[in-house]
């Protein structure tokens, strides 16, 4: 009667470890998946406000270069008249 009884919490002890096991496992791909969510979630955050960052940049930096550029060519245009003019 004793072994019976051990083989039946034996028996019990294995189905409890099985559905502990599983449901660990279950467990562990739902944290997974929703810290692969959360990471997904900075990375859409992190290039929106890099997106954000080069629409500001080229907003305020282009007419700096613009004037930049049009300062030099009209100094190379002034050059250039003074090497006709000498001639």
């Amino acid at each position: 009667m004793r072994n019976f009884l051990s083989l039946k919490n034996k028996q019990n002890m294995i189905e409890y470890q099985q559905v502990y096991y599983k449901q660990k496992r279950e467990g562990g791909e739902k944290m997974l998946k929703q810290k692969a969510q959360s990471t997904l979630e900075y990375v859409l955050v992190i290039t929106a406000i890099i997106a954000a960052v080069i629409i500001a940049a080229g907003t305020f930096v282009r007419p700096r270069v613009q004037s930049s550029l049009n300062h030099v060519t009209n100094q190379m245009q002034t050059a250039v008249e003074k090497i006709n003019l000498s001639k």
